[in-house]
C-alpha cells in the first residue's frame, strides 16, 4: 500500500516533473554584419526598427520576409514556441519585461542584429498535487513492482542450474 504522505514526499521531490515550464512564441528577424545588407545595413536596421515598434505582427511578417536571413525568413520568421530556459541571454533580457503583441530590437550580437515579436508568454505552471496524484501513485507502484520483480529474478538465477551441451 503506497501512503498519501510517500505520494506527497515523491510530489516535493519531483516538482519539475509535472510542471510545464515557462515558455515564449517567438517571430525573429536576422540581420546579418556581413549578409546580402552589408551595403545598406544601418538603412534596413533603421526601417526593421520603425516597422517592429508598431506592434504590428503583419508589418513584421512582411519585414522579416523581405530582410531576414534568419530561420524561417519565408514564413514571416516564426520560430515557434521556446522555453525561456533555453533562450539567449540576450533574448532572455530582452523578452522579460516586453508584454506579448510587442516588438523588440534592435539586439546587437556578434552575427548581426535581431529584431524578435513576442507572440505569447506563458509564465510556469505547477498543477496541484491532488491533479497528479494518481499518477504518482502508478509511478510508485511500477517502482515497486520493478524493484520485486529484479529481486525475483535474481533468486531464480541464483538457484538455478545451467549446463551448456556443446
Amino acid at each position: 500500500y503506497i501512503t498519501p504522505k510517500e505520494t506527497y514526499e515523491y510530489y516535493e521531490a519531483h516538482r519539475d516533473e509535472f510542471s510545464t515550464p515557462a515558455a515564449v512564441e517567438l517571430d525573429m528577424i536576422l540581420i546579418k554584419k556581413d549578409g546580402r545588407h552589408k551595403d545598406s545595413f544601418q538603412s534596413v536596421i533603421d526601417e526593421i526598427k520603425d516597422g517592429a515598434a508598431s506592434g504590428n505582427r503583419k508589418i513584421f511578417h512582411t519585414l522579416a520576409v523581405m530582410n531576414s536571413e534568419g530561420p524561417n525568413a519565408e514564413n514571416g520568421g516564426e520560430i515557434g514556441s521556446i522555453e525561456v530556459s533555453r533562450l539567449r541571454p540576450e533574448f532572455l533580457a530582452a523578452t522579460s519585461s516586453a508584454a506579448p503583441g510587442s516588438g523588440i530590437g534592435p539586439i546587437e550580437t556578434d552575427e548581426g542584429v535581431y529584431f524578435l515579436f513576442l507572440v505569447t508568454k506563458k509564465e510556469k505552471q505547477e498543477p496541484a498535487f491532488d491533479k497528479v496524484e494518481s499518477d504518482i501513485r502508478e509511478k510508485i507502484r511500477k517502482k515497486f513492482a520493478e524493484k520485486a520483480y529484479d529481486y525475483y529474478i535474481k533468486k531464480l538465477r541464483e538457484k538455478a542450474i545451467i549446463r551448456y551441451f556443446f
